[in-house]
Formats: C-alpha cells, sequence, structure tokens
C-alpha cells in the first residue's frame, strides 16, 4: 500500500457518507492527473476489516433496538 514503517490502523467503528470521486481528490502525482490509490489491501485483510465493521453495525443497531 506504500505505506512507512510507522503504525496504522483502520477503523471499523464508524462511516463516512461521501460522493466518489469527491471535489478534493488529488492524484498521488503532482504532474499527472492519477492514479488516486496508493494500493490496496489483501483479500484476507479486507475480508476482516468487513466482518468487524459489519459487527459493529450490528452491535450499533441492536443497542438503539433496546
Amino acid at each position: 500500500m506504500g505505506l512507512d514503517d510507522q503504525r496504522s490502523w483502520i477503523v471499523t467503528t464508524e462511516a463516512n457518507s461521501f460522493f466518489w470521486p469527491g471535489y478534493d481528490l488529488r492524484g498521488i502525482s503532482q504532474t499527472d492527473s492519477g492514479p488516486y490509490a496508493f494500493g490496496v489491501l489483501s483479500v484476507d485483510l479486507f475480508e476482516k476489516t468487513k466482518r468487524q465493521f459489519l459487527a459493529n453495525c450490528r452491535r450499533l443497531v441492536d443497542r438503539e433496538l433496546e
């Protein structure tokens, strides 16, 4: 993904809604108009993140229904 050696986090307890691509989206290169992505998640990491996000959503809905 092009990350440095510092620790990074994926927040699965928050979600944002926005239009894609947004007006503030800028390419990686200052001289080239694209691409916008630095890299991709592995399938395993994506699936783990998705499962955790959906579990957090279910907990939030369950709590609101109490």
